[in-house]
């Protein structure tokens, strides 16, 4: 009976701590739900492969019985592993493979080639093939520049193969290679805002220039990047270009896109990509690859943009892909959702990406794939996810405390009244009359809603979950919150125990506590 009594007396202390811990436990689900949040609807979340101290490209290969041979560096050298169709790794290699960040790696089957900005060598006997100045992988070989000519290395026998002359050494080489029998080149010169092409197909036999052309960019615009794709007669360009006055107020990056028949002339097309997950546009797109899939054109590449996998910053680099048509309309996916800078992104498959991300010393090599495929190993919660989703609880909660800050004229108001009829000479206040309690609580109220958004800015509503934002959410909240402290006081016995000033502090006190909980997480 005593300790019935005594709790009894505490309820008006464990009712609002209840519904504190409610709301608590509440943002720990949210953010568990944000932090282990898949990239998209049709993508998996991340399968963590390996873990490497080299921030360096990523080679794979797609065997003919569905598994993956992936390659990527460490302090050791070169690295290859074997992966099943379920991403287990069933075999890897070393070679002892010097990494700089000009190495480039061509992995065959009988031969690994690998080369710097130098020279390009042997892998098994270390014995140097040739030098160069351009070295560009394919899928049975490889091409490469030296002084004025480029050539075709064999990936098995290593013959080399003259394929073009008179190339200039401040050309720009690029190489589209849809099947092992049809490589297409891409030789560009560029003058401040104009760039001269020339496109030439081999068939495995002869090298045939099939056109030449020069795209015409805004005087204030030079290319940095170009990347292209043919298929069934249609050339694809995609461009990223900078201004030619890097003290100038134009973005670093401006991207441009067309699809159109060989030969026709250059119509190029601004390309937003708008970020699926915001308002804005994605940021610093880099990394990018271009290919074509059914008939249409499909970037792969990383960006900066939202995510709330992380307690700080609402955005990150993470992996997308873009599929484009010729009049700059843009489809984005995002296929990666890490709270980590993810960088070098690619395909293993046409369902399957890798990439990697940048975590401190030891960076992580990971994979996911499209929802469609059956196989592949659900990501697990680590350690380090729920000290995250800790994380980020408590830096909410922290932030909460703003609440006191940025609600401070609404209870200034009410306690200054309080506070006057205190220290003034009132018999109403002496006498316990109940309109001095519901002057001030009302007056609290009216002011909160007056002023709402002092704490629900739009861009904090705008951050709110779904459970908190619907139409006219300020006010049902604030309400909402004013009837439930009051219903706390009116089953207890506090109108006896206490004086009318302590329990105007104690509303005011539970009414922002509550606020704090549920809103003040979104303040920041």
């Amino acid at each position: 009976m005593l300790k019935g009594a005594i709790i009894l007396k505490k309820m008006h202390w464990i009712m609002p701590a209840i519904i504190l811990l409610i709301g608590v436990f509440i943002l720990v689900l949210n953010n568990y739900k944000d932090v282990t949040a898949v990239p998209s609807d049709s993508w998996t979340r991340e399968v963590e492969l390996a873990t490497t101290s080299i921030q360096s490209n990523i080679k794979t290969t797609l065997n003919s019985n569905g598994s993956y041979n992936i390659y990527y560096f460490t302090d050791n050298g070169l690295v290859e592993g074997k992966y099943n169709e379920s991403l287990e790794l069933i075999d890897q290699s070393s070679y002892d493979i010097p990494y700089t960040k000009w190495t480039e790696v061509y992995p065959g089957d009988k031969n690994i080639v690998y080369a710097d900005n130098e020279a390009m060598y042997q892998t098994e006997s270390n014995e140097k093939i040739s030098d160069i100045q351009e070295f560009i992988p394919l899928k049975n070989g490889m091409i490469y520049q030296w002084n004025d000519k480029i050539y075709y290395l064999e990936g098995n026998s290593l013959d080399k193969r003259l394929l073009i002359e008179s190339v200039s050494k401040e050309t720009l080489i690029d190489v589209y290679q849809p099947t092992a029998t049809n490589t297409y080149i891409m030789l560009s010169d560029k003058q401040r805002n104009a760039t001269e092409y020339r496109l030439l197909k081999w068939d495995g036999k002869n090298v045939t220039e099939i056109d030449q052309q020069t795209i015409e960019l805004e005087p204030s615009l030079t290319l940095e990047e170009l990347s292209f794709t043919v298929d069934n007669n249609q050339l694809s360009l995609f461009i990223n270009a900078g201004p030619l006055d890097k003290h100038t107020y134009l973005p670093e990056d401006n991207y441009y896109f067309t699809q159109q028949k060989i030969g026709s002339p250059i119509s190029l097309n601004p390309v937003p990509f708008n970020d699926p997950f915001s308002r804005n546009d994605l940021q610093n797109v880099k990394d990018i690859e271009l290919d074509v899939k059914d008939g249409k054109s499909e970037l792969l590449f990383r960006a900066k943009g939202s995510t709330e996998t992380k307690y700080r910053d609402a955005v990150e680099y993470n992996v997308y892909k873009a599929v484009l048509n010729g009049q700059g309309k843009v489809d984005v996916t995002r296929l990666s959702n890490t709270p980590w800078l993810s960088k070098n992104p690619s395909w293993v498959s046409d369902d399957v990406v890798v990439w990697l991300d940048v975590t401190g010393d030891t960076n992580k090599l990971f994979a996911a794939g499209s929802t469609d495929l059956e196989n592949l190993p659900e990501s697990s919660l680590s350690k380090d996810t729920g000290f995250r989703i800790v994380g980020k609880t408590m830096v909410m909660l922290a932030s909460g405390l703003l609440t006191l800050l940025v609600t401070i004229g609404w209870y200034v108001v009410p306690l200054g009244f309080i506070g006057i009829m205190t220290f003034g000479s009132n018999n109403a206040l002496d006498k316990g009359k109940e309109w001095v309690f519901y002057t001030p609580a009302l007056l609290y109220v009216a002011v909160a809603l007056y002023f709402n958004e002092q704490l629900f800015s739009e861009k904090v509503i705008s951050r709110l979950p779904a459970y908190l934002d619907f139409p006219g959410s300020p006010f049902i909240l604030i309400c909402a919150f004013g009837v439930i402290t009051y219903l706390i006081m009116a089953t207890t016995d506090l109108k006896e125990r206490w004086s009318i000033p302590k329990r105007i502090t104690y509303f005011v006190a539970v009414h922002i506590s509550f606020l704090m909980i549920f809103v003040g997480p979104f303040i920041l």
